[in-house]
């Protein structure tokens, strides 16, 4: 049988009352509250820091790769122009890291990065799909969203265990150029994700073709010296004194622009919107590579076109 003294120290372990011993083994073994909230603050700020150099970096390339591969173009890049999307990718990722490394939990964490992500891309989509109206945009935007959405959380799952690695690394008196090869490594994979941005061959090609034949239609002094292309029937006016404009290459429903389609090889048509300023349109639709554009000016961009029906 036990004795009253081995009774006694069994019913203190396993949670009776406190003894100075039991104390003394919780203190030696329980982390310091302060301890535990500076490293919750310092993952935080790391996360910040991870999130703001990693969104940066896709948002840079991103948005520049394209200027770079075709100078002199002015690309079309909403919603604040190259530099300003950048700035703003920048925001969005300080802002996801900061918010997924905040909570103690790192699942918690993760979730709610994720479902800000979610909003995120879903207002650029909606931004970007503004010409199918309120309805198509609104439904496009979710169908593109989601998948989307969920990409994200690998990498918000790899920025909140990446800043805890990094704050005890930092602790524990690791040098710098060590604990910055995983950071490294990651934004050089945020670039390279960055560098898929940039327009296909085909593209690089009608936008090439486009701004040549707007500055040449906008120095034209006479009829004759405006391309061909932009004299069609469709062509009412070239807003001459507006010089600035932005060009987009797009495939994305292009029956709206149904009066310019020859009704053969649908899917290489690709065309090219021309936006000047004061609601100024000019679009040319490339009905393969090597052909000349069929070009129409609009005072509005048409809206979706509506269903085709099989009579």
């Amino acid at each position: 049988m036990k004795s009253a003294n081995e009774r006694e120290e069994r019913r203190v372990w396993k949670g009776g009352a406190t003894t100075p011993e039991r104390s003394a083994w919780l203190s030696a073994t329980s982390p310091d509250a302060a301890a535990v909230a500076a490293r919750g603050r310092a993952r935080f700020r790391m996360g910040i820091l991870l999130g703001a150099l990693l969104g940066l970096t896709y948002g840079l390339v991103s948005q520049l790769i394209n200027p770079i591969a075709e100078p002199g173009i002015p690309f079309y890049a909403p919603p604040a122009g190259p530099i300003g999307n950048a700035l703003l990718s920048g925001l969005l990722g300080a802002f996801l890291g900061g918010l997924t490394c905040y909570p103690a939990s790192a699942a918690r964490g993760i979730i709610y990065g994720a479902a800000v992500a979610l909003a995120g891309i879903f207002a650029y989509m909606l931004i970007r799909l503004d010409v199918l109206g309120f309805g198509g945009a609104l439904i496009s935007s979710a169908l593109f969203s989601v998948p989307l959405a969920w990409l994200s959380v690998p990498l918000l799952a790899l920025i909140r265990w990446l800043s805890e690695r990094q704050v005890d690394a930092a602790r524990d008196g690791e040098a710098f150029l060590r604990r910055a090869r995983l950071p490294v490594a990651l934004v050089l994979v945020m670039a390279f994700a960055g560098a898929f941005e940039i327009e296909s061959a085909e593209a690089r090609g009608n936008l090439r073709d486009m701004n040549d034949m707007v500055q040449a239609g906008l120095a034209a002094t006479t009829a004759a010296a405006v391309p061909e292309p932009l004299r069609g029937t469709f062509i009412t006016s070239i807003p001459a004194e507006q010089r600035d404009y932005t060009l987009e290459w797009t495939q994305y429903d292009l029956d709206r622009f149904h009066e310019l389609r020859p009704p053969s090889s649908f899917d290489e048509h690709a065309a090219v919107i021309a936006r000047f300023g004061g609601s100024n349109y000019v679009v040319c639709l490339y009905p393969t590579p090597k052909q000349e554009p069929n070009c129409a000016s609009y005072e509005k961009l048409p809206g979706k076109a509506p269903e085709r029906r099989d009579d």
